[in-house]
């Protein structure tokens, strides 16, 4: 349940969603993840899905990127968490990590009192939960899912979800 501040002078701070997303890959293929899958292979979320045999077994890993600032408000990427929750959820075998990237994070303090296991507050993630319930752009059968799914669930997909601010 980390999150990281990668922010500085990085080669990917003037390049494209593409690129950014090349140097994402570049990243966690030289700490030993495997890719299997990008959504240009298939067309659907995740971005992409890693392995890491040495440490995480079978595990999948779903990784999403974005060159872009984001915040807990943007609802672009509450539907798109909302997407990872229910795919996480609906894994029979043991549920995929989930590693976000984003060039920067909007309010950086709230994003760790959700995401990080050191300052999680859980009023604060459980606000969030509700926002994400009440976004507008999240179409009903997936609300419907979410909000079935439940509290408890999310916040243990919190804990499985890595974010890192990366440019």
């Amino acid at each position: 349940m980390p999150i990281n501040n990668w922010l500085g002078g990085a080669e990917a701070s003037h390049a494209t969603s593409k690129l950014y997303r090349d140097k994402v890959v570049e990243f966690l293929q030289l700490d030993g993840f495997i890719l299997i899958q990008t959504s240009s292979d298939v067309g659907r979320s995740p971005d992409l899905i890693f392995r890491k045999p040495d440490t995480e077994g079978n595990t999948e890993i779903y990784v999403e990127t974005k060159f872009d600032d984001v915040s807990l408000s943007d609802k672009t990427f509450l539907s798109e968490l909302a997407t990872y929750f229910i795919l996480y959820m609906a894994k029979k075998t043991e549920p995929p990590d989930v590693y976000l990237y984003f060039r920067r994070l909007k309010n950086f303090s709230k994003w760790k009192k959700i995401f990080d296991a050191n300052s999680y507050d859980e009023a604060t993630c459980r606000a969030f939960f509700e926002t994400l319930l009440k976004n507008n752009e999240l179409d009903e059968q997936n609300r419907k899912k979410v909000k079935e799914t439940g509290f408890d669930n999310f916040e243990r997909f919190v804990t499985d979800t890595y974010v890192n601010q990366i440019n």
